[in-house]
């Protein structure tokens, strides 16, 4: 029974640090990319667009 609760523990953990590690590279990234975006006219007028999201998907993305 020990065993088998350690294990599940492990299971968890390993889980975790999977989502939070998956969470830290989308939000490197996001930030990443809106230090060099363009910004003002030239976003409007041209979509421009990275990795498939617009720059108010990216900046949705590092606020919350």
């Amino acid at each position: 029974m020990k065993k088998f609760m350690i294990r599940n523990l492990i299971r968890i953990k390993a889980i975790v640090l999977f989502l939070l590690i998956i969470s830290f590279i989308i939000v490197l990234l996001s930030g990443i990319d809106l230090h060099f975006v363009p910004y003002g006219r030239i976003v409007r007028e041209t979509n421009w667009v990275f990795l498939g999201f617009s720059k108010w998907a990216l900046e949705q993305f590092s606020r919350y």
